[in-house]
């Protein structure tokens, strides 16, 4: 049996992308795309293709930026809170 627990009622993402500060201090980015109440911009299948760090993708996205990967997910999550968050407010 398979549980998915939802943190963020409204946003559902999908799959995380890998980015390494190669200058100066040492920095990882995370970033995926994000579905707002179900509904991308593009088509899924575009999208499974596509990385959200890529210019010409116009796309919602959440991102985290850390000194670890564990940081930038931490982040990340912050972002897909607030997200969340503005979706709901009154």
């Amino acid at each position: 049996m398979n549980i998915i627990i939802c943190k963020n009622v409204g946003i559902s993402s999908l799959k995380l992308h890998w980015v390494e500060s190669t200058s100066g201090k040492k920095l990882y980015k995370c970033r995926r795309f994000i579905a707002i109440m179900g509904s991308f911009n593009n088509p899924i299948e575009e999208l499974i293709k596509a990385s959200p760090f890529d210019s010409n993708v116009q796309e919602n996205y959440a991102e985290g930026v850390g000194e670890t990967k564990d940081l930038a997910i931490e982040n990340m999550e912050k972002d897909e809170s607030s997200m969340c968050d503005s979706l709901w407010a009154f």
